[in-house]
């Protein structure tokens, strides 16, 4: 459950209680052209997109473009397209949607040009699994179009931020930082859900069977109320449970069935702390039952849990001289796999590996932490976050675009 790009710096509120210091306010040099960019080029995969009758507009690349890395070289290249504001892989993992306020354009990896399938500002995108057709959630509605830039269905209603496709790709949940969550069907059904819902792309997450989670929390302040929703019964609630009150970083594994959330304690000792205390509580949804907990702080976005479901991502001593990113499991267990300062940090698609931010560097290491961390990329923008390629041989991740804040 993945914010958008834009989402920066939103966890520094809650984590701090004082000012913040810039640790990165100054660009760092842009990554030339090199040989290692055509390296990369050419040995991606080339898509062949489905033909059109009238040739798609060209998008014209502009200064900061979207950084693609070879997770296995290292290698870095620009794709000649900005790095926008969502970024949603083909699962196939050749070719990339791109929402940014010109629209929504796609290219393959080795393209020389991205091609524009709509003209908007747009500020979400995903992929259908049957590759066929992508959903762009814009300031004036949803739109459903096929890979030629075909209408296939639209709602124009009020703003939207975020869209996910239904794992049969027969629709797609909607909505913005407020308000309800829409339902489109390709055959024009709909359906809504009422509640307030401010956790953005957050807010809602299909599983599997195809039923729908959604995460409704009015303030941070207060609990969390994750409710399942079944399709075939009208997406009535078949499921509910509440979270304790202050739970931040929500995020819920692929099957559904554990929610994990980290929890601000008051201050310890006397006087104004720099961080207040924390705890990543692991529960189980279906009975609300606490599986692990652990001293730990849950980073800038949602939790990530490993692709089985076993494990999630936190970090200890956060800004403190012991910070390190940690594996926590569910029998309570939890293991170091990398020291220093951490941003974004998500599993890799097969759950071998982590990837995480670091100020402007893009890093990796195995989930596992016994071979030392490599450092992948320099120059990036570490707040905005990163998408694995289906396949986990790809990152794609924002050039370095202003300053920005961490630690107190």
């Amino acid at each position: 459950m993945r914010k958008p790009l834009f989402a920066i710096c939103a966890l520094a509120a809650a984590l701090s209680v004082a000012a913040c210091s810039n640790r990165a306010n100054s660009e760092p040099t842009p990554t030339p052209p090199s040989a290692a960019s055509t390296a990369v080029s050419s040995a991606t995969p080339v898509a062949t997109a489905p033909p059109t009758a009238t040739p798609l507009p060209t998008v014209e690349p502009p200064d900061l473009k979207l950084r693609l890395v070879n997770v296995a070289s290292g290698a870095n290249s620009d794709l000649p397209v900005g790095f926008g504001r969502a970024v949603a892989w083909s699962p196939d993992g050749s070719r990339v949607a791109v929402a940014n306020e010109g629209g929504v354009a796609v290219g393959a990896l080795n393209a020389q040009r991205f091609a524009r399938l709509w003209a908007g500002d747009c500020s979400g995108a995903d992929w259908s699994p049957t590759q066929d057709l992508i959903a762009a959630a814009c300031k004036d509605g949803l739109v459903i179009l096929d890979t030629g830039g075909k209408v296939v269905q639209r709602d124009q209603g009020a703003t939207r931020e975020w869209v996910h496709w239904s794992p049969n790709g027969k629709s797609v949940a909607y909505g913005s930082f407020k308000n309800v969550i829409s339902i489109l069907g390709i055959d024009g059904s709909r359906a809504t859900i009422p509640g307030s819902f401010a956790s953005g792309a957050g807010s809602a997450q299909w599983l599997p069977g195809g039923r729908l989670v959604t995460v409704e929390q009015p303030d941070y302040r207060d609990a969390t109320t994750i409710r399942v929703h079944d399709p075939v019964m009208d997406y009535a609630v078949v499921a509910k449970l509440v979270t304790r009150p202050n739970a931040s970083g929500l995020g819920i594994d692929r099957e559904g069935k554990y929610a994990a959330f980290g929890v601000y304690g008051p201050p310890a000792g006397s006087g104004v702390p720099r961080i207040l205390p924390s705890t990543v509580v692991v529960v189980r949804i279906a009975d609300g039952q606490e599986i692990a907990t652990f001293p730990a702080y849950p980073g800038y976005e949602t939790i990530d849990f490993s692709p089985d479901g076993r494990s999630v991502l936190m970090q200890t001593d956060y800004c403190g001289p012991g910070w390190s990113l940690a594996v926590g499991s569910l029998d309570g267990s939890a293991r170091a796999v990398a020291r220093g300062s951490f941003m974004v940090t998500k599993f890799s698609p097969d759950g071998t590996q982590v990837g995480f931010t670091r100020g402007t560097e893009l890093w990796v290491v195995a989930s596992d932490g016994n071979t030392p961390a490599r450092r992948l990329a320099e120059g990036v923008h570490g707040p905005a976050g990163f998408e694995w390629s289906p396949d986990g041989k790809w990152i794609s991740v924002p050039p370095f675009f202003g300053g920005f804040d961490q630690c107190p």
